[in-house]
Parts: C-alpha cells; structure tokens; sequence
C-alpha cells in the first residue's frame, strides 16, 4: 500500500510524494498496536491524529531541509545525527519516547538522536493537549556505512503524469480526460532536458543503492528541498526552466524542465459559439512563444462525435456532429463539447439550448428553455435572485456576426414594484470583439415604470431616447446613462435590437416623460435607446459592425411567471 502527501511550494510547484511501506506501520496513529521502545510499552488507548505533524531535520550528506518525517523504516549510517520536531499547539504537552535522545527547544518540542550503535532505533514523540493524545513514530536502522562512501544512485527518471490519450477511447473516455486536467505530453528535447505545459503533473523516480536509503531521498526544485522518498510528483505552476534533482546534494542526479503556458487564442468560453456539422480551427499560443510545436490538443463531446480526437501544435481543426442529446426535459435538450490544449480548455454547455426561426437561444442563469406549440419559446424557472432569461445568438464568430436587427416578442411581461427587465448587445467594434456594446431595461425601483440605459462600451455617456407611436416617430430627447424616463403605465410584449439600437415595445400607448432636468412628455408605444453624440455611435458609416448576440435577462420577476417569444429578423 502507499500513502500520499501533498506539499505546495509557493507557486512555483506542487509536490506530492508517495513512499512505499505498510501502512500498519505509518507514523499517521498507531492505529491500536501496542508500540515497543527499549523499556517502555507504550499503549495507544484513546489515541487519535490530532493533525500535529512530526518533521525530521536536514541530515548530514543526505538532506538539506525539514520534511514530514518518514513513514516507513529508513536507513541511517553510524554516528548520524537525527533532530525530530513534533508541532503543538500552545499549552500542550510533548513526550518523547526512546533510547539517546536530548530533548530540547521550547516546550520539549525537539529532540536529537545521534546513532552510535547498529541496529533498529525507534522514536515516538506524544502530544498531550485538552484531554487528547497523539502519537506520531520514526522508526530507523542505524548500519555500518562508511560516512565518506557516497551512495550509488541506480535510476533517476522523470514522465508525465497525464493520460494516455487512445485511439480505442470512447466519448466517455475523452469526457474523463478533458475533465482530469492537462493532457501535455513531456518532450525530451536534449540529454536530461525536457518541455512541458504547466499545470502538468509529472513523475519522478529514483532507486538507491543501499535500498534502504530510499526513503530519506530528497527532492530538491530550483536547489529548494521538498519532498522526500523515491517517487514524487510535481505540478509547476510557473513557467521557465526549473531543475529537478533527487539525492545526496552535490552528487545528485537531475533533471531540467522548460515550462511554458498556454492561451486558446481563437476563442472565448462563453462567447464565442462552435455549431455543429462545421468544421472549426482552434489556435493556441505558448508563453515563452516557440513551443507550440508541443502542445497536445483533445477533442470531447457528451453526444455525438468530434473529429478528429487529437491533434498536435499551434493550430486544431475539429467537426463536432449530432453533439444534443437527452436531458430532463426530453430528446434533443442537451449539448457538451469541449477542446483542450494541453493544460488549458475551451467548453461550451447549451443545456437546454433551442433553435428557434434560425437563431440559437440558450438560457442565462438557471432559467429552462422548451418549444411551444406556435412555434414559440417558453422560458420558465426564473427565480428572484436576478440573471435569469435568454441569450439569442447570431453566429459563432464575430468576423460573420450577425448585422441586421432582431426583434423577440413575448407574452405581456408586467413589470412589477422591484422587478426589472434588461435587454444587452454583445459584439464588435470596428472588426474587435469588446463584449457588450450596451444596455437597458425597463424597472420599477419605486412604483412607476422607469427606462434605463448605458451605452459607456461604446464610449458613449449619453443616451439618445426615441418615441414612436404605430412606427411614427413622436419625438426625442438625450439624457445621461442611467435611468433615462417615465412611463405611465403598459406591459413589454417586443424587445429588440438592429445596428446598436435597443429598442422596447408596449401593449398600449403610454406617455414616456424625460428624467429630470424638464423636458416634454412623448406618447407612443415603443422606446429605442442608442448612444448619442460619439464617434462610434451608430449611424452613416455604422462603426457598430456586428452584433453576436442579445441578450434578454429578467430579474426579480416571481418564480412561477412564464415569459414566451419567439425571435424573428428585422431587414
């Protein structure tokens, strides 16, 4: 059986360390076991581990730093000097059992041991505190080893510590790796040199000669030590060259690894749509750059297939096919897909997802999407917590996003005292994704149904506020983003968008008053937002040039309402 530890170094690497041995013998709790000592019996009773943990100090010609102490028997030569420190809480009592030890430090919490006589020296160090006992034990073998002999290391070897990707893999297989973490394969690019993606686990393994010396092998990062025993694993969290070496310092085997990170340059979780039956390239870019040759790519879908399953470099073309599957709410609910780059991935969730007159509309938040005779598109579970609606999507990429306009109409959607609707854009300016282009909204933070909007993404502080009554513009007036006017009254049943314009229609002609200072109240039945007086507001020569998707978010409506649109274009 092993045992594992788990030791982080800042944040350059995380160790975790594995030495073999029976675990009746780990010094973890003596687990019942009556433990001899040279005239003592110690009786373990109602002994548990408190947690507290015994190390072991740097050894003459063997370690250069403080570890957990071993949990197996560990070899020591003649005349070596051991120093155990058992950690304790304030007030707590620490007893030391075994033969030659001088207890020292504050509290008794040291002791050393030198080892003059051959043979099997065991220690156990007891922690009293609060009514509790813990008891933690090293057990060495003193031999007759010449100090000045230096110990014959036989193998020292690293790997990675990722998956095997396989040809045989099916869809869960593939679901299993992309989910456990990086799939970077370690690349030995020269003698004792290798490459690796960071956030990659690796292996390392040395064996000595005397074996048991082994659990006393020290790993050692960068000349810092941090682990002891054969088998290690390390995690590098930073890139650049790191050496690796195990065993007595200065004559120890070693290793360097080159580190480097990854970034999906191609797309944006979240953003960015990957549709099915098209073929789809993925590109990726490394810190330092030059390394792209390395970096290992996966495919993985929870329906249907994504091909091909694996690919190598800077650049993956993928087709994912059939990828919707069952959900709770029935055939054709669900999709997952994803493509990872050795330690970093791309995922696209669309439970529930719908396609509705061409357009692609996903929930936001925890609100469920299902098809409806008409056809339309009920949006229910939207809770009071706020969030909760539509996003509709227009195209997987902003280089051919969507440029005309949309307009989603619903059942009468009352807006009630505290509740608010809210409506955003999210595309591209002048050819550059920014994210959202603006937003706004209908709420009612005091009784009376108020207008907002902020069009700030587009560099834009004012808000321009269009009245129209059967199509027929009434009138206008700018005003500071932010709530912008009143409406006396009325129900949303059609909100939209077309070349950075909000727009918002009502059930019924409703007069819409400008927010202080003054101006004249506009009747109509539809509002249109849009960013005034800036250099990228819409107009001639639209700079606003494409509009990925809306989205449609209702907050603080009650759980129980429905909502129901159904999305169709305006040319």
């Amino acid at each position: 059986m092993e045992s594992s530890k788990w030791l982080r170094m800042g944040l350059a690497f995380v160790v975790a360390f594995a030495i073999g041995g029976d675990a009746a013998a780990q010094y973890s709790a003596l687990g019942g076991k009556q433990v001899e000592v040279p005239g003592i019996a110690i009786e373990p009773g109602d002994a548990v581990d408190l947690g507290y943990a015994l190390t072991i100090g740097p050894i003459d010609g063997l370690t250069t730093g403080w570890h957990e102490a071993p949990v197996v028997e560990a070899w020591v030569c003649m005349g070596t000097e051991i120093v155990l420190h058992q950690d304790a809480p304030a007030g707590a009592e620490v007893v030391w059992h075994g033969a030659g030890l001088v207890v020292r430090g504050e509290g008794g919490r040291e002791v050393v041991c030198v080892m003059n006589e051959t043979g099997v020296q065991r220690i156990v160090a007891e922690v009293r505190t609060g009514g509790a006992r813990q008891l933690k034990e090293c057990t060495f073998r003193v031999v007759d080893y010449p100090h000045n002999r230096v110990i014959q290391w036989r193998r020292f070897g690293v790997e990675d510590a990722s998956p095997e990707i396989r040809t045989d893999w099916d869809n869960m297989d593939r679901l299993d790796a992309y989910f456990r973490g990086s799939i970077a394969g370690l690349t030995e690019v020269g003698q004792g040199r290798y490459v690796i993606a960071s956030d990659t686990w690796l292996r390392t393994r040395a064996h000595a000669w005397p074996r048991g010396f082994e659990p006393l092998l020290e790993l050692r990062v960068d000349d810092r030590p941090v682990a002891l025993g054969s088998r290690s694993r390390i995690l590098f969290e930073n890139v650049g060259e790191h050496v690796v070496e195990v065993g007595t310092p200065g004559r120890a085997p070693s290793a360097t690894i080159e580190v480097y990170d990854v970034t999906i340059t191609s797309h944006i979780e979240g953003v960015d749509l990957v549709q099915d039956g098209v073929d789809v390239v993925f590109e990726a870019e490394t810190a330092p750059a030059g390394y792209e040759q390395y970096i290992t790519w996966l495919s993985a879908t929870k329906y249907g297939t994504g091909e091909p399953m694996t690919g190598r470099g800077g650049r993956f073309e993928v087709r994912f096919d059939d990828t919707f599957g069952p959900w709770a709410g029935g055939a054709g609910d669900w999709s997952w897909l994803g493509v990872r780059a050795d330690n970093v991935a791309f995922g696209q969730d669309q439970k529930l997802c719908r396609v509705l007159n061409g357009f692609v509309h996903c929930p936001l938040g925890d609100a469920t999407l299902q098809l409806v005779a008409g056809p339309d598109l009920k949006v229910d579970n939207i809770d009071n917590v706020g969030g909760d609606g539509v996003r509709v999507e227009f195209s997987p990429v902003a280089a051919t996003a969507f440029t005309d306009g949309t307009r989603s109409d619903t059942a009468p959607i009352s807006i009630s005292l505290g509740e608010r609707l809210e409506t955003e854009m999210v595309g591209s300016i002048n050819g550059s994704p920014t994210g959202s282009l603006g937003f706004g909204g209908v709420e009612n933070p005091a009784g009376t149904l108020t207008v907002f909007g902020d069009f700030f993404a587009q560099s834009c502080p004012n808000v321009l506020v269009e009245v129209f009554n059967g199509g027929v513009l009434q009138g206008s007036f700018v005003r500071a983003a932010g709530q912008v006017a009143q409406v006396t009254g009325g129900n949303i049943i059609s909100v939209g968008q077309k070349e950075g314009t909000l727009e918002y229609v009502l059930d019924s002609v409703q007069t819409v008053t400008p927010i202080l200072p003054g101006g004249i109240g506009l009747v109509g039945d539809e509002i249109h937002l849009s960013p005034d007086g800036c250099p990228l507001a819409s107009g001639p020569g639209i700079l606003v040039g494409a509009i990925e998707c809306f989205e449609i978010r209702i907050i603080f409506i009650p759980p129980t309402t429905l909502i129901v649109i159904i999305t169709t274009r305006l040319q």
